[in-house]
């Protein structure tokens, strides 16, 4: 069974708030945690990230970071895990 995310990362904070209000029109609740610089093994590190974890309120759909990464396939900073860029 495919584990479904709960997070996105965000490279900055315009990238932050994108999610933070796609995930409330969705009725999600984001949390945002600073996460310092990443990187991938043989890959550059790229600027200090943070990770807004994504939980449903009361009566709304279990959080899929995956349907928010293609609803925010066109703001930059957005990226679904460490290694994979929207674009």
């Amino acid at each position: 069974m495919d584990r479904v995310p709960h997070h996105l990362l965000a490279e900055d904070e315009a990238a932050v708030a994108a999610i933070v209000a796609e995930a409330d029109r969705r009725g999600w609740d984001a949390v945002t945690e600073p996460l310092g610089e990443i990187a991938s093994p043989g890959a550059p590190a790229f600027p200090p990230a943070v990770r807004v974890r994504l939980t449903a309120r009361p009566g709304a759909a279990p959080p899929d970071a995956r349907v928010l990464a293609r609803a925010l396939r066109t703001v930059p900073g957005v990226l679904l895990d460490e290694t994979r860029r929207l674009h």
